[in-house]
């Protein structure tokens, strides 16, 4: 199943407060942290990748325009 752009943030920020947790180690602290590191950069790119749908759509003639569809799997 394909997460949002919405849960994969959630998880983002789930990962956040595991990475503080005081009680873990440091070899799980930097499993979080390359995880979260990793998705933060799939949500940068598809909110880049959105941004760009937008421009696009702002450029085509109001009749017509043309979208395409991204999901975090394609990033």
């Amino acid at each position: 199943m394909k997460k949002t752009y919405e849960e994969s943030l959630k998880q983002l920020k789930e990962l956040s407060e595991k990475v503080k947790d005081p009680n873990i180690g440091i070899e799980e602290s930097m499993k979080y942290y390359e995880e979260g590191i990793k998705l933060g950069r799939e949500l940068t790119s598809a909110l880049e990748k959105n941004i760009r749908k937008i421009e696009i759509i702002n450029l085509e003639p109001e009749d017509e325009p043309k979208t395409e569809e991204y999901t975090l799997e394609e990033v």
